[in-house]
C-alpha cells in the first residue's frame, strides 16, 4: 500500500463584507436566540477565542461585555444588508 500524502483541510468562510474588514458576530434580527459567529477566515486562530467568548456573552447575558463595541459586527448591520439586497 502506498503511503498517504500529507493533507490539510480547513473551513475558512469569507465573503465580500468580511474581506472588507469585519466578520459576522451577534444575534440574528429575526430570532435573537440564534447567535452567528462566522467569517473569521485567516484570523480564526487568533480571534476565535474572543469571538467565541463574545458570542457566549450574547447568548447568556443578552449583550457583549468583554468587547463592548461588538455591535458593529452584528449580522443585521447596514453594510451587510446593503450587500444582500
Amino acid at each position: 500500500m502506498a503511503p498517504l500524502a500529507p493533507r490539510t483541510s480547513a473551513v475558512r468562510p469569507s465573503s465580500e463584507p468580511v474581506i472588507r474588514g469585519r466578520f459576522i458576530l451577534g444575534p440574528e434580527a429575526h430570532d435573537p436566540s440564534i447567535i452567528t459567529c462566522t467569517g473569521l477566515g485567516g484570523v480564526g486562530v487568533t480571534m476565535g477565542a474572543i469571538a467565541g467568548a463574545t458570542a457566549a456573552e450574547w447568548a447568556t447575558e443578552g449583550k457583549p461585555t468583554t468587547v463592548p463595541g461588538a455591535d458593529v459586527l452584528r449580522p443585521d448591520r447596514p453594510s451587510l444588508t446593503e450587500v444582500t439586497r
